[in-house]
């Protein structure tokens, strides 16, 4: 969903892109998802957020932009790497509770 961004990495969960003046983390699970609103943090680096909905109606992760101009990069790029790994776990979850629903016949 680039919009002319430049992906920096990407992997099977999220995408790291250079976007002229932000760096942006976006989760591929929820990109195709229409954003519901943008929050954006009340500190020193003012990063925003997009937010889909969930099914449950609570907001969930779309994309982060991070300011190039307040923002480390290794900041960001530890950011991506942390997403990854939380869908992995996610998706890891998902896949060993079908699997003892299949092996006890509710598959």
């Amino acid at each position: 969903m680039s919009w002319g961004w430049t992906i920096i990495e990407e992997n099977e969960f999220a995408v790291l892109y250079d976007a002229s003046t932000n760096w942006i983390v976006e989760d591929k699970t929820t990109r195709n998802k229409p954003v519901k609103f943008t929050g954006e943090t009340k500190t020193l680096k003012n990063i925003a957020v997009d937010f889909a909905q969930g099914s449950d109606g609570m907001p969930i992760f779309m994309r982060a932009y991070y300011p190039k101009d307040q923002v480390e990069f290794r900041l960001v790029k530890r950011a991506f790497e942390r997403l990854t790994q939380d869908r992995q776990r996610e998706f890891g979850r998902l896949k060993e509770m079908q699997e003892a629903k299949e092996a006890y016949g509710y598959g």
